[in-house]
């Protein structure tokens, strides 16, 4: 009877190692497959996405127009001084 139970606990290790083995390779699967975005996160990304870019677009109109009456009104204070400097010659 010794000899029969010694046999018992040798398989029933080998059992529980490949029953974690695919536990383990299952739960590896749902993690990948949890991973992986959806149709639909994909789609609200993408539109956030769309609107930070639109934002984005219309901020850099808005400076370049801020920059170009900048120009225009550095322009203008060099014209005006050099027609007062003309003036007093």
């Amino acid at each position: 009877m010794a000899v029969r139970a010694k046999t018992k606990q040798t398989k029933a290790p080998a059992k529980a190692a490949s029953s974690r083995t695919k536990r383990t390779t299952s739960a590896t699967a749902k993690k990948t497959a949890a991973k992986k975005p959806t149709v639909a996160q994909l789609t609200r990304e993408r539109d956030a996405l769309v609107k930070q870019l639109a934002k984005a677009e219309q901020r850099i109109a808005e400076l370049e127009s801020a920059h170009d009456q900048a120009i225009n009104r550095i322009d203008w204070v060099i014209d005006s001084i050099q027609t007062t400097l003309e003036e007093k010659h």
